[in-house]
């Protein structure tokens, strides 16, 4: 899956992320309307995970990348978008979640009230499981971009 659905004023689309490529759909075909080049590298080889959910004035994603060894191992990111320019702020080195080499997730949800980050993933895709992490857990090991 190399896209993911943000709110924004209404519904946006990212596709693409060297560089971050946002925009609507219009007539079936995605139009771009923000491109952000200023990224790392290596978001040239992303997967969006989840779609995109409002944390203070925040786009929070949570992305993936597949490395192909004996058998294809997730490695998950945390990529924070500026809410209004779509410009990158931060994003959160990779990680997994029980270090399992199949785990995929295709959503998060904000818990305002702990704090916390309630995501749904799997295992070798034939479990569900829930896993809830501070949110401050993740700002403690963010890469500043801006």
């Amino acid at each position: 899956k190399n896209w993911v659905l943000i709110p924004n004023a209404g519904l946006k689309m990212i596709y693409g992320w060297n560089p971050i490529r946002v925009g609507d759909i219009e007539n079936n075909e995605f139009k771009t309307t923000h491109t952000i080049e200023n990224v790392p590298r290596f978001f040239g080889n992303l997967r969006g995970s989840s779609n995109g959910i409002i944390i203070d004035n925040e786009i929070w994603l949570l992305c993936h990348s597949v490395s192909y060894e004996d058998r294809r191992f997730y490695y998950h990111i945390i990529v924070v978008l500026d809410a209004i320019s779509f410009d990158l702020k931060w994003y959160v080195p990779y990680f997994t979640f029980e270090g399992g080499k199949v785990e995929y997730s295709l959503g998060m949800v904000y818990m305002e009230k702990t704090n916390e980050i309630l995501f749904g993933y799997s295992v070798y895709d034939n479990t569900t499981k829930w896993l809830k992490v501070s949110k401050t857990y993740f700002e403690g090991r963010a890469i500043r971009w801006l």
